[in-house]
């Protein structure tokens, strides 16, 4: 664990905890709708430049939304379902 610009990193390793809970990250979304529009909502403002290449992409939550082109993760899980 290392500490960067405040923030609190896991180190590379951290990506397996999505590879165990890929089935489930959405859901989060799902219950609440008026929240992830508002953060589909935030993110689009901030991206203008096309192509999007989203690092992190998990399952394609925002990429699908957003109409980003291409996305790469670590977790296979979460790939598989953005796929």
């Amino acid at each position: 664990m290392y500490i960067l610009g405040g923030l609190v990193m896991l180190g590379v390793a951290s990506y397996r905890v999505f590879d165990r809970l890929w089935r489930r990250y959405d859901l989060w979304y799902y219950e609440n709708p008026l929240l992830a529009e508002s953060e589909v909502m935030a993110v689009s403002r901030l991206v203008r430049l096309r192509p999007v290449l989203e690092v992190g992409v998990g399952t394609g939550f925002f990429a699908w939304r957003l109409g980003f082109e291409v996305g790469v993760d670590p977790s296979l899980g979460m790939l598989r379902v953005a796929r």
